[in-house]
Order: C-alpha cells, then structure tokens, then sequence
C-alpha cells in the first residue's frame, strides 16, 4: 500500500512541480467538478442512485464552472500554500516547538496570499513548484521505507527532505519559468 501511495505521490509531484502553471486552470476545474459532485451526490443520495448520480454530475458542472470563474481566488490559494510550505520547512529545518511551528505557518499563509494577489504567475509556479518537489519527496521516503503516509511526511525527515525539496522545486521552477517564457 506504501508503494501504491509513494507512485501516487510522485506523480502528482510531477505534474505539480514541473507543469502546474500549465495545469494550474485544470485542476481548480477538476477540483471544483469533483467537490460540486460529492456534495451533490451526497445530498440526494437518499434519492436513489440514478437520482443522486444525476444530481451528483449537475453539482460537479456547477461546481467546474464555479472553479473557471473563482481562479483569482486560486491564485490566493496558492500563494497561502506557498507561505505555509515555506514556513513550515523552516520551523521543521529549525525544530521550532509546535506554537511557533503554527504561529510561522499562519503568518506565512497570510503573507503568502497577499503576495499571491500581487504576482500571479510567478506565485503559481512557485507554489506549484515546492508543493510538487514536497510530494515528490514524501513519496521519495515512503519507497526507502522513510516515513508514514501523512501530510507531514516530508517535513519529519528535515535535512533529507529540505534538501531534495529544495533541489525539486528550484528545477521545478526554472522549467516552468522557461516554458511559460517559450509560450509568449
């Protein structure tokens, strides 16, 4: 099961690290589709199955076009995550205690969405870089046997993870950076 998850990590790693300004759009569609059908699909699912399938699909519709129309609100999103990743690889690198672990993961969040609205782009491919390179390390320590599956895996293992994390997302951003600049 670790090596199923470890695959999943890696790729989703992947694609967020090296392509996610590109996917950026996709996945808040894909998101808001898959959130507008479990909430559709949940609340009528008393209904029968057909019912609750059909109504399930009409919510992830409304729920894909809510997640087209609200990407400035991704942005923000993303910058957040940006500030909270950041933020928590320094605490973990530094073994801050939990309340200042939380207290630099808040501070960074807030920051990291108002930076967001400001530089886009740049803030995407950021964010969608480090993100990508932190999965790409959990599922990196979950095949060596390295960790559980958990959100906070690649941040356990501090010199080992914030390493190859930074290594990634640098990579990760300078192919994005190069793409998006071949794109003009």
């Amino acid at each position: 099961m670790n090596l199923l998850a470890a695959l999943i990590y890696i790729l989703v790693g992947l694609l967020n690290c090296f392509v996610g300004l590109r996917l950026f759009r996709i996945v808040l569609v894909v998101v808001g589709f898959l959130i507008g059908f479990v909430i559709g699909a949940s609340l009528t699912a008393d209904l029968g199955q057909v019912t609750a399938l059909v109504i399930g699909i009409v919510g992830g519709l409304v729920g894909a076009l809510l997640g087209y129309l609200l990407y400035p609100i991704g942005i923000v999103i993303a910058g957040a995550a940006l500030g909270v990743g950041i933020a928590a690889l320094i605490g973990q690198a530094f073994s801050a205690d939990d309340t200042t672990l939380l207290a630099l993961v808040l501070i960074g969040g807030v920051l990291g969405a108002v930076i967001g609205l400001a530089l886009s782009k740049p803030i995407i491919m950021i964010s969608t870089a480090i993100l990508g390179a932190q999965s790409i390390m959990t599922g990196v320590l979950l095949i060596f046997g390295i960790g559980e599956v958990a959100a906070q895996t690649v941040f356990s293992y501090s010199a080992i993870s914030l390493i190859g994390t930074v290594i990634l997302a640098i990579l990760g951003f300078v192919y994005q950076y190069r793409d998006q600049a071949s794109l003009k």
